[in-house]
Parts: C-alpha cells; structure tokens; sequence
C-alpha cells in the first residue's frame, strides 16, 4: 500500500497504477491516463496552461511537462510532503536528460553515484500558501519570481503548497486542468458545498474552450478512506452527492462532456469542455 501522507491522500496514489490493470508503473513510463485523453485531443497539452491540482509524488505533472510541451505546468497540493517528493522526482526526471534533451538518457542507476541536478528553484517559483490562499515567498533571494515557464522542461513545470478550496488563482488562468484520483479528498474535507464550489471555480479558472480532464473515485472508496482516517467519518456521513452525480453536478456548472473512457478501466476518466 502507498505510504500514507498528511492530510489523507496516499504518495504514488494518484498514479497510473491505480486505473490500470497489471503491476504498478515505474517512474519512466509515461502515465497511460494521459495518453488515452491526448489520443482523443492531440493538443489538450501542447503550448498549454495545465494546472495539476492535487499533484502528488509529480508523475503526472513531470509527464506532462516533459512528453506534451506545455506553456506551463502548475502542480498544487495540499501536503508538503508530497510537494516535496515531486519536487525530488522533478529533480531526478532533469538528471536523466542527455546532452541533447534525450529523456531518460542516463540509467536511474547512474543517479545513485552521482546524485540529482537540483530542483530549479533559481528559475521556478517556489511559492508556498497559507491558510487564506496568499502567497508566502520563499524563494532564496526573499523576492517572489515570474509564475510562467520560460523555456521547456524543466522550467515549464513548478510545484507548490496549496489547499485548492482556499488557493486564489485568476478567472480563465489556464487552458487545461487536471483532476485525477483527487476529488473524494477535496468531497471529504468541505462537504458537499465545498464540491460544488471546487467545480465552479475550476469553470471559472478554466479560459473560454479549456478542458478539465477528469477521474472521480467511486463510493466504496470513501468508505475506504474513512477506515484509514476516522476523522473523516463525519464528513462521509453528512455527504449527499454521490460520485455518480458528479457529471451531471459537472453539466449544471456549464461543463460538456467531450470524452468518455470508462470500459476496462478501474476508474473512469472524462475530459469536460468549458
């Protein structure tokens, strides 16, 4: 079982082996989630704003950013241990990149002698937020740095700190929006109002025509969840919106759906079009 994190979700929890059949995935093989979608939507990535919300460990922020050529890429999760980690695996995907952007040039073996390059925080923003979604700079100079990529991988891909139901982020801020394997923690933290604002206001970030690429976990999992964490028994308890409404909830905000990969997989996966 992944390890267990701060505030509910699970290292490794949103990945690929939690919606595919088969063994866990290693770090290098691009998530097959983001394939399947981008086969339906060949430029749902390319030269976009993609904002990753509940990053995890990174993998699917790195993929992105390293396979799809995106604008940027902007990883936000509550936990600042996962943060942590994804910051590491950013750091360990850049340390395998040959002299001529080859990826996954040097063996991961290679790594353990000579260490990873670092995280860039020279060139990235490293913003963590506090409980009212400001911002407190902690970049190394004391003076907050530009929010956008410049140049491809690994500048084009950020990771910070963040509760997305208290992160302050612009009206039609991005093209693309990812919510993968996250929304049962957001449901159980602020209840069945705190959902419909989630939807809301990634409609309202999204820019007119942007995609939010979707993958809601089923009920039984709150139920699993609540196990690992009775704290959160309460919340399961006042819940109203089943994992089955969300389309629909999803619909009501103004969302259409556009793909639907649901057979064969553990977890179905929507891409919705503002």
């Amino acid at each position: 079982m992944p390890a267990s994190a701060s505030y509910g979700n699970y290292s490794g929890y949103q990945g690929a082996s939690r919606t595919t059949t088969g063994k866990s995935t290693a770090s290098h093989i691009l998530d097959p989630r983001l394939l399947a979608v981008s086969e339906q939507l060949p430029d749902l990535f390319d030269h976009k704003r993609v904002l990753d919300i509940g990053c995890n460990d990174g993998r699917v922020g790195v993929d992105i950013a390293l396979h799809f050529a995106p604008t940027l890429v902007q990883g936000i999760d509550k936990d600042p241990i996962l943060v942590s980690k994804a910051k590491s695996h950013l750091s360990f995907r850049w340390s395998r990149l040959g002299p001529n952007g080859e990826i996954d040039y040097f063996p991961a073996s290679s790594l353990e002698k000579e260490g990873h390059v670092p995280y860039p925080t020279d060139d990235a923003e490293v913003l963590d937020y506090d409980g009212d979604g400001e911002a407190m700079d902690t970049t190394a100079d004391g003076e907050q740095e530009a929010s956008i990529g410049h140049g491809g991988f690994p500048h084009n891909v950020k990771f910070i700190r963040a509760d997305y139901h208290d992160w302050k982020t612009e009206l039609a801020q991005w093209d693309t929006i990812t919510m993968l394997s996250v929304v049962k923690w957001l449901h159980l933290e602020r209840g069945d109002e705190g959902l419909k604002n989630v939807f809301l206001k990634t409609y309202e970030a999204l820019s007119p025509g942007g995609y939010l690429v979707f993958e809601p976990q089923d009920w039984k999992s709150y139920g699993t969840a609540v196990k690992k964490n009775p704290d959160q028994k309460k919340q399961k308890d006042a819940v109203q919106i089943r994992p089955e409404k969300f389309l629909e909830l999803l619909e009501e905000t103004g969302f259409e759906v556009v793909v639907r990969l649901e057979e064969g997989r553990k977890r179905p996966l929507y891409v919705l079009r503002k």
